[in-house]
């Protein structure tokens, strides 16, 4: 997948840009992560780039992400993202 948006490339993971889906980590981020690793990518999410009307939803939802699918997904800060991609 291109670095930026879901567009396919044969060098990569997935990374959704936010308009893929949506800022709300606990409702839209949330379903779509479990999209994108039901249909087998590797997804990256960019933890100061998401939110929720209530942080600890928020952190709660990230929490549970990375314990339960840290092999298909890797959270990340933005900085760091842009940094090692």
């Amino acid at each position: 997948m291109d670095r930026w948006t879901s567009q396919p490339d044969a060098e990569g993971p997935a990374c959704l840009s936010p308009g893929d889906y949506g800022g709300e980590t606990d409702v839209c981020v949330l379903a779509t992560v479990l999209g994108a690793i039901d249909l087998g990518y590797a997804t990256t999410v960019l933890r100061d780039a998401v939110c929720s009307g209530v942080d600890e939803t928020h952190d709660a939802c990230l929490k549970l992400l990375g314990d339960r699918f840290s092999v298909q997904l890797k959270i990340q800060y933005t900085e760091e993202f842009l940094r090692h991609g």
